[in-house]
């Protein structure tokens, strides 16, 4: 694929960043002088982001400079990406407990603060500035683009949460599916035979080009339409995320819907990588960000490290994700990208829960954090199915409503009939490979 036949930048982008003050017409433009670029000129390219980084922080982020003169670190020796390795890791817990501190003192306006799901255990509350919002935007698109997806193309968008899907009603909401030609699909409709015939039934109407959401959403579309023999049009483009993408499941998606790409990023950083439908490599956007890893018990798997170029409000800088992948590689001279690229990923996997009522339950999609943030005072949240009940374990803190959990909970699993229980714990602990899994069954 050559980016330079690309057209020029859609009107949607030109509104939305009229609309939200953002420069994400600005940060394609660039991505797209260097897509086409040799390996040396990204390096190049990633090298002046970093510094200008480390040394942005270095005087405006009070524990960012704390950080590194615990560790005898002078700014200005962080010349190559190698050397990288000698700032210390940064933490969910670390950034989680120091959020004020790590604040850059000079981003006054156009600040954009959200909150991680949670899907690992420890949802943590983070922020970018324009700069940083814009870029990582940015960054999906050209990496949507290299999976073959088209702007013009009709999207759905199956996502959200009986919370986070509140929004899709506001006008200011709806106004934006007109405009960018695109449908928001409740994922947790996915988990109901009833609800996976409405879905099908908008799919039929609406005739997406592209659809994108959680893998395990899209996957339970994809077997109820088989498993039914129901005729749809297909999409040009599949683009699964959130979630792990298991061969055997791509293979099913690919089957009923159509090609299949897997996009990996974060909340806290977006825009990682992409791998394309065809190929077996996911491509590291490297304009926008540094990938590292560090060695793990787990054989043949890394833990990943994300530096984020862009991002001037937070120091997102060896930033420790809490996946797993198999190693990270070097373009090559006639590679399709000059980019590096990693084969194989265990991030948040989610097992979907049949019930003995038949029902189906995914965690990520009924939970994914949001309900843990709405009662507030949990520190540490896990999921546990034994067959029998869900069980909650809770590290809490003085903020934390049992009566409150207990009925957020009971509300969510209206219409499931399923039996749970809270337990307050002490700890959460990763297990050998130092990951948090949200989600376990036993």
């Amino acid at each position: 694929m050559n980016f330079q036949n690309i057209i020029d930048m859609p009107i949607q982008i030109l509104l939305f960043d009229l609309a939200k003050g953002s420069k994400v017409n600005k940060f394609i433009k660039k991505y797209r002088t260097l897509i086409n670029k040799n390996r040396k000129v990204v390096v190049e390219y990633q090298i002046h982001k970093l510094k200008k980084q480390v040394n942005h922080f270095y005087q405006n982020s009070e524990q960012f400079k704390k950080k590194l003169d615990s560790a005898n670190i002078n700014p200005k020796s962080i010349t190559r990406i190698e050397d990288l390795k000698n700032i210390p890791i940064l933490t969910r817990v670390e950034l989680k407990n120091n959020l004020d501190t790590f604040i850059s003192k000079n981003i006054n306006r156009n600040k954009h603060f959200s909150s991680s799901s949670g899907t690992t255990g420890i949802p943590v509350k983070y922020g970018t500035d324009n700069d940083g919002f814009s870029a990582g935007k940015a960054a999906m698109y050209m990496l949507n683009q290299m999976a073959g997806w088209k702007s013009s193309y009709s999207q759905m968008h199956v996502w959200g949460n009986p919370t986070s899907i509140v929004k899709w009603n506001r006008k200011v909401s709806k106004i934006k599916s007109f405009i960018f030609n695109n449908i928001n699909i409740d994922s947790t409709l996915t988990n109901s035979e009833e609800g996976l015939s409405q879905v099908v039934q908008q799919i039929k109407r609406f005739k997406p080009e592209s659809i994108d959401g959680y893998t395990s959403a899209i996957l339970n579309i994809a077997l109820y339409i088989k498993k039914n023999n129901i005729v749809i049009p297909k999409p040009k483009i599949v683009i699964t995320t959130a979630e792990n993408l298991f061969s055997q499941h791509k293979q099913i998606i690919e089957e009923i819907l159509g090609p299949v790409a897997d996009l990996y990023g974060c909340g806290e950083i977006n825009g990682i990588a992409i791998k394309p439908p065809k190929h077996s490599r996911y491509f590291i956007f490297n304009p926008h960000v540094i990938v590292e890893t560090i060695e793990t018990t787990s054989y043949g798997l890394k833990e990943i490290l994300v530096t984020d170029l862009d991002n001037k409000l937070l120091p997102m800088i060896r930033y420790k994700v809490g996946d797993l992948i198999d190693n990270i590689n070097s373009s090559k001279k006639d590679d399709v990208y000059p980019f590096d690229y990693f084969t194989q990923i265990q991030g948040r996997t989610v097992d979907l829960i049949n019930l003995p009522n038949g029902k189906i339950l995914s965690p990520i999609n009924l939970f994914g954090g949001t309900l843990f943030r709405t009662i507030g005072g949990i520190e540490k949240h896990k999921v546990i199915w034994n067959k029998k009940k869900l069980i909650f374990q809770f590290v809490v803190d003085k903020n934390y409503s049992h009566n409150k959990a207990n009925c957020e909970i009971s509300e969510y699993l209206k219409g499931y009939n399923v039996d749970f229980k809270i337990e307050i714990v002490d700890n959460i602990l990763p297990d050998k490979n130092g990951k948090y899994k949200y989600f376990e069954k036993v």
